[in-house]
């Protein structure tokens, strides 16, 4: 202990310290030093505690004190949220599946590009089909065509048209919608049994809404009564007609200009008009 209490003295703060504020430990190395100085303790300087003796008010302690040990990580990856990894696994899945069809999308593929695991993405969708139906759900519910708002009465029947009609040309000529159809249209000859479903609902889903407009104005007598469904099939075919085709195929077809959806919109509203002119009509 001779050369830990030289090696103290060389230290100011420490003379007025009594041995019990010095907690030295008991052994030292081998050239006499002690061990506090070496890495496997950690020193505290002036801890502010009191001394039980009372030799200083904020007697300084050199305290002998185990290595802090990290918290222990688990093995794998980190887990995240199960709401997080389905969008994961949808948007991966997207891009496999619009990419290399249904037979060439895998679901090792999908979950290396997700970062899941296979199992993970059993438990929170399922097999590949039930993904596939997912990404199909998926991108239909973007487009905004399963669903219209019912027309208010305020807002002129041609507004309310127009509004409907940018909606369904945007999303039919929108980049991912084109190459989704695309991969439908490659896939369905060597799996009908699954992707002409898919198919089926898509186009109920979106005459279904486009229908409801046109029952809802048929309903509050501003168009002339008739056949809603073959009013939301004329709709269709007068605002988008080949162009959806043309871009499946690889043509070109941009969005059209606002003033040929106007004069579409103004030809779909002269075949819906009363005979008495009691109804609303286009605009000169």
């Amino acid at each position: 202990m001779n050369a830990v209490s030289d090696m103290l003295a060389c230290y100011p703060p420490f003379i007025d310290a009594c041995s019990c504020c010095l907690r030295v430990p008991e052994t030292v190395d081998r050239r006499g030093a002690p061990r506090f100085w070496l890495r496997r303790y950690s020193v505290l300087i002036f801890s502010g505690r009191s001394c039980s003796h009372r030799c200083m008010t904020a007697p300084p302690a050199l305290v002998r004190t185990e290595p802090e040990t990290p918290p222990r990580r688990g093995r794998g990856r980190p887990k995240m949220d199960a709401t997080i990894q389905r969008e994961r696994i949808l948007t991966a899945a997207t891009t496999i599946f619009i990419a290399r069809g249904f037979a060439d999308g895998s679901v090792d593929a999908i979950g290396k590009v997700a970062g899941v695991t296979k199992r993970t993405i059993y438990e929170l969708i399922g097999d590949k089909e039930a993904v596939f139906q997912a990404v199909c759900d998926g991108i239909c519910a973007r487009t905004g065509l399963s669903r219209f708002g019912p027309p208010s009465d305020t807002v002129p029947v041609r507004d309310v048209l127009l509004d409907m009609a940018r909606t369904i040309v945007a999303a039919a000529l929108a980049p991912e919608s084109v190459a989704y159809n695309r991969m439908l249209a490659a896939e369905l000859l060597r799996f009908p049994n699954i992707v002409l479903p898919v198919m089926e609902k898509s186009r109920r889903d979106i005459h279904g809404a486009i229908a409801t407009v046109f029952a809802d104005l048929m309903a509050q007598r501003r168009i002339a009564p008739g056949s809603a469904s073959i009013a939301a099939d004329t709709f269709y075919d007068t605002i988008v007609g080949a162009k959806a085709l043309r871009a499946m195929l690889g043509f070109s077809e941009p969005v059209p200009q606002a003033v040929e959806l106007e004069r579409r919109v103004d030809m779909m509203m002269r075949g819906f008009l009363a005979d008495d002119g009691g109804l609303e009509g286009p605009r000169a």
